[in-house]
């Protein structure tokens, strides 16, 4: 049925060009006096608009199957289950995000690189464009992607050009504009499409010519644009892409103050646009015209089109803020060439709430703390050292009142506390180290001649119960193996479930032979391994790029907070002041 419906609408589209295509062949030629107009009309010839209509007639004649992004079925199975994931609340958006994030850690560990790719997309999608978006997860899955995606070819990942305009598009929507045209750049292409539906690399120069656009640079602009009419692409939506990049250079136009070409070339492809749904783009071309009119003093046209513009900008549901932006700040400025104060100063709160919701929705603090990965440690780590600049100001004071002798107290207490701090993290550092990674959980049975009993031997508890049973500890060597064994603790989102269906043991049994053995609850359990090989990773001189988050993360917590508090709970010492006395401790000797 919705193949039935995009065939009709792209026939209807169809149709609409073939009628442009005839009125602009009976326009006599000396009216079409400007380049961008000339090199428009070139698309509309009889060949261009015949190869369309083959190539969409045969894109609807083909049978369309699902792609597949591995040759493994579990791996393929596992994403489609994933897919099928609801994501209508903020619980259930973070749990397929971390879901995806678990098979692009599947799909690395087992070689396969589309479905790790496709995985880490497929989380970015779901972080940004979800009805409750996670925007701060959604930036640091695309700084991974991007580092990713430097490293592959697109022979390797054939939707590498697809996938740099995704992450292109969402820096553009969040208005940082450099950032956008140098990913955008990557989704460029002189090459054929790969495919009718592959219209990457039109798509790239449309939104690389806004943001050239959005900065004042409007040669770039033009330039961007002109080349989406001189592309060679026969891709779906051809027509459509060439009457935006006709309109676009109108808006360009328009903002260099030549207002008669804009309303020449914005009228030349409205009536053709105004019959598809993209209303957000219709709404802009309305308000092309109207600052076009206020450039000329025409006011008499004006209001009209505001309210056209207005109109479609409450139609839109891809950048609506952005068109109603557009809307109030016509009506307002109509309003007050009107002389209606008041309703002038009604559009003009309506912008300004528009502005106050756009300030907490696309909000540049979600990019800048992707980028670091590590924004509230800095936070954390600047007022620590304020607090200690403070303090040191008034123990400075201090000594000058006191005298030199009060300093070299201070300076005594200072010492302590930091070889308090090193031996601190020597033992934890004896701690970590008291199991290695890859011991495995072992029980014997020794027979004791004098007392004729037999003991066990463990290894993997630090301090195992004296009344532990020996179906507790056979349970236990499974339960070392395999978390330990094979380090699923590193594994994000590894939960007791997902222990139980590996082992075939029931989740209750599990629970009380971890508990009757160490003492402790699953959680508890997990996260000891997961803080010693924080200790050991940060305690590796050849880690030092590594942020304490970025560490966090490699050992398997899911969040900044859970990493610090069991870290703290079971050190003693936070992560970031553990790894500053561990760097001050290269080469010293007590």
């Amino acid at each position: 049925m919705l193949l039935l419906k995009n065939y009709r609408k792209h026939v209807f589209l169809l149709f609409a060009l073939l009628l442009q295509q005839t009125l602009a062949s009976a326009i006599p030629q000396e009216k079409a006096s400007y380049p961008e107009l000339e090199l428009y009309r070139r698309t509309l010839t009889s060949e261009q608009v015949t190869a369309y209509q083959k190539a969409l007639k045969d894109y609807n004649n083909i049978p369309h199957v699902k792609k597949t992004y591995s040759d493994n079925k579990e791996l393929n199975h596992h994403y489609k289950e994933i897919i099928n994931l609801p994501d209508t609340t903020y619980d259930q958006t973070n749990l397929k995000v971390n879901e995806f994030y678990f098979l692009f850690l599947q799909a690395a560990k087992k070689g396969y690189i589309n479905m790790e790719l496709e995985s880490l997309l497929q989380a970015f999608n779901v972080a940004f464009w979800s009805q409750t978006p996670s925007y701060t997860k959604a930036f640091e899955t695309a700084i991974l992607l991007e580092r990713k995606l430097s490293l592959v070819s697109e022979k390797e990942y054939p939707d590498k050009r697809a996938a740099y305009l995704k992450l292109g598009e969402a820096y553009y929507l969040f208005n940082d504009f450099d950032k956008s045209i140098e990913l955008l750049k990557h989704a460029i292409t002189d090459n054929p499409p790969r495919s009718f539906t592959d219209c990457a690399n039109l798509d790239a120069r449309k939104i690389i010519g806004i943001c050239y656009a959005n900065v004042n640079r409007m040669d770039n602009s033009d330039y961007y644009f002109q080349s989406t009419l001189k592309s060679k692409d026969i891709v779906l939506n051809r027509p459509v892409y060439n009457a935006i990049a006709l309109s676009h250079l109108a808006c360009n136009a328009m903002l260099k103050g030549e207002y008669d070409k804009s309303l020449v070339l914005d009228l030349e492809v409205l009536p053709f646009l105004k019959k598809g749904d993209d209303y957000g783009h219709v709404a802009g071309m309305y308000a092309c015209q109207c600052f076009s009119y206020f450039g000329m003093e025409e006011s008499s046209q004006i209001a009209m089109l505001a309210d056209s513009v207005l109109y479609y900008a409450q139609k839109d549901k891809y950048n609506r803020n952005k068109r109603l932006k557009q809307a109030y700040t016509i009506l307002a400025k109509y309003s007050a060439k009107q002389g209606d104060i008041d309703k002038s100063q009604e559009y003009n709160d309506s912008l300004i709430n528009i502005y106050k919701a756009e300030d907490k929705l696309c909000n540049s603090q979600y990019i800048t703390q992707a980028k670091q990965n590590i924004a509230e440690n800095e936070i954390e780590t600047r007022k620590a050292e304020a607090e200690t600049q403070r303090k040191a100001i008034l123990i400075i004071s201090i000594v000058f009142v006191v005298s030199v002798a009060a300093l070299s107290v201070i300076v005594v207490l200072y010492r302590r506390t930091q070889a308090a701090y090193r031996t601190l993290v020597r033992k934890n550092q004896e701690w970590a180290n008291s199991i290695s990674v890859g011991s495995t959980f072992v029980l014997n049975q020794i027979n004791d001649k004098n007392n004729n009993i037999d003991k066990l031997y463990t290894v993997g508890i630090d301090n195992p119960s004296d009344n532990v049973s020996k179906e507790d500890l056979a349970v236990m060597s499974r339960i070392f193996s395999f978390v330990v064994g094979q380090k699923q603790y590193v594994s994000p989102g590894f939960n007791l479930e997902m222990l139980s269906e590996h082992l075939g043991i029931n989740r209750k049994y599990l629970s009380k032979a971890i508990n009757s053995a160490t003492g402790k609850n699953f959680n508890t359990y997990i996260n000891e391994y997961r803080v010693k090989e924080a200790i050991r990773l940060l305690s590796d001189p050849a880690n030092t790029l590594s942020s304490v988050d970025d560490i966090g993360i490699q050992v398997g917590f899911s969040n900044r907070t859970s990493f610090y508090e069991s870290f703290r709970k079971m050190t003693g010492i936070s992560p970031s002041q553990f790894k500053k006395t561990r760097k001050n401790m290269s080469g010293f000797k007590d």
